[in-house]
């Protein structure tokens, strides 16, 4: 894994209010006043140097300096307002790893960088909200950011788009808010400032995914493995994948779960979640505006969420995952089987 040497010092992102804009806290009055008053002090000294004789010239030279102090002094005080460390809660990337710390200054860490950790990029159908899924072995913590249609970070996403997953956009927003209800919303400038931190901190995190199954045994995928308890699955080599849907009739009535298997040799594993909001549908809605029109992987998404009606897999291949990640799994192994080489003679699952 390549790391970068050394960071410098550490990443701080302001969390936004959802139902508030964001805005700059006001210049305290007291300071108002002392900056007011050193700034006359100084346009006297500049015209006690000058001192032109003539009265009229004399005044309009105050008029002209004490104006210019102003609008600097304006400018600075705005500027101070804005760079003013927040108040309430926010997020610290550091070499420890991403942290919350609360207004009471306690800090906790969220998810540790290392020995390793994971990227996933998430985003709407309409390409207006993006997350950032970051994962470690029994961590996984989602960032998000609203993406307007002139931000940078837009522009970021439509190059990232090959790795990004579609996801509905409902579960985006329920990912960022943390158990005590702190929602982990970034700006979208600071979210791009994130993401390039963390692929300077290790380039090949956009390729691995760390999850965790219902009994708490770690799930790594990375471009060429899919490690379960279970099995270890070479994802350069021949395998079968499909994915389907299933009522669980006597457990749960009426309720719809997604399943993919994936099978390898003798080795097969059924990755199970409850069903989410319909992917296919806010995919849909999405063609018809005008900016997603062009963006072929809204139909690749469209195509890997889209499963028939199938039976209920055998407890004992059964593997539960969170359903936000069904969809990248299924992702990864689309684009694995598209590249694989045939496979080895025997059991190619080989560890």
């Amino acid at each position: 894994m390549r790391r970068a040497e050394a960071q410098a010092g550490s990443l701080r992102l302001a969390l936004c209010d959802p139902a508030q804009p964001a805005r700059p806290d006001p210049p305290r009055p007291g300071r108002v006043v002392v900056v007011a008053v050193l700034a006359s002090c100084a346009c006297s000294i500049l015209l006690a140097a000058i001192a032109p004789a003539n009265l009229v010239l004399r005044g309009l030279l105050f008029a002209i300096a004490l104006g210019a102090t102003a609008v600097a002094v304006h400018l600075l005080l705005r500027t101070a307002a804005r760079t003013r460390t927040p108040g309430g809660p926010h997020l610290v990337l550091d070499q420890r790893g991403l942290s919350i710390v609360r207004p009471s200054g306690a800090q906790d860490l969220l998810v540790p960088l290392r020995p390793s950790f994971g990227v996933t990029i998430l985003a709407s159908a309409t390409r207006d909200k993006v997350v950032m899924a970051l994962t470690a072995p029994g961590r996984v913590l989602c960032i998000g950011a609203d993406v307007s249609s002139h931000s940078v970070v837009r522009r970021r996403l439509l190059e990232l788009l090959p790795l990004t997953v579609t996801v509905a956009g409902d579960d985006l927003d329920m990912s960022t808010v943390l158990p005590d209800g702190t929602s982990l919303i970034v700006s979208d400038a600071e979210w791009g400032a994130l993401l390039d931190a963390l692929i300077a901190t290790d380039a090949t995190a956009l390729e691995r995914c760390y999850l965790s199954d219902s009994r708490g045994e770690v799930i790594v995928l990375t471009r060429d493995r899919l490690r379960t308890a279970r099995a270890v699955f070479r994802l350069d080599q021949r395998f079968d994948w499909r994915a389907w849907v299933f009522h669980e009739a006597v457990r749960m009535p009426g309720t719809m779960f997604q399943a993919t298997s994936v099978r390898q040799g003798k080795d097969e594993v059924v990755f199970v979640s409850l069903m989410g909001p319909d992917v296919r549908a806010s995919i849909h809605d999405a063609v018809r505006i005008q900016h997603a029109t062009a963006d072929d992987f809204l139909q690749r998404d469209a195509r890997l969420s889209d499963a028939p009606i199938g039976l209920a897999p055998p407890l004992d291949r059964r593997i539960a995952i969170d359903r936000l990640f069904m969809l990248p799994l299924r992702r990864a192994l689309d684009r694995a089987q598209a590249v694989t080489r045939p496979s080895l003679p025997g059991d190619a699952s080989l560890r």
